[in-house]
């Protein structure tokens, strides 16, 4: 109970998106792992996975199977939140002209490369790489600045982070974030 505790506590604080590129099937995941699913008095449910990640599932007649969101304890970081950083990168770089050099654009590639990798790896059920890629690639254009204008009020902060998510002093964290197999969450999320 003390896992349903602190997954309540931190969903009150974070979104409840649990895979940005939506490709786990969260009712094969609960029917498979059935003997380590939680039941509370109101009927949520906390499915504990290996790699330190839980799954949280609200009963809601509206979505027919309840609210779900994921959350990654592992202290390494949540891959899909992640592929939602980098997913925002990509729309930046693809839609502002000039925002990223041309070594940030090589290394942006690189990162993308291996975390549809690992993505297509560790999701439930696995993907092929090419369905991964169809999925990021959608995400990125719903992400994608509609209005030309808004490429110039990128602030300086989320300048200075897009800089160094798309640099070599990312790469211990980047590896570190990909060194253990587990479902890629997107919580939390910085």
């Amino acid at each position: 109970m003390r896992l349903l505790t602190s997954l309540i506590l931190i969903l009150a604080a974070t979104s409840a998106a649990a895979d940005p590129l939506g490709l786990v099937d969260y009712d094969r995941l609960f029917i498979k792992h059935v003997s380590n699913v939680e039941v509370s008095d109101n009927g949520e449910m906390v499915l504990k996975l290996p790699g330190n990640v839980a799954i949280l599932r609200q009963p809601n007649a509206a979505t027919n199977g309840g609210n779900i969101t994921a959350v990654d304890f592992s202290k390494i970081g949540a891959v899909g939140c992640a592929a939602s950083l980098y997913a925002l990168i990509e729309a930046v770089a693809k839609s502002c002209d000039g925002s990223f050099s041309p070594d940030q654009i090589a290394k942006l590639e690189t990162y993308r490369g291996e975390l549809l990798d690992y993505y297509a790896d560790n999701t439930y059920p696995a993907a092929s790489r090419a369905s991964v890629q169809n999925a990021y690639d959608a995400y990125v254009a719903r992400l994608a600045p509609q209005n030309p204008a808004s490429c110039k009020r990128v602030s300086a902060e989320r300048k200075a982070f897009f800089d160094f998510m798309t640099s070599e002093r990312m790469r211990p964290e980047f590896d570190a974030l990909l060194s253990e197999p587990r479902l890629p969450v997107a919580n939390p999320c910085l």
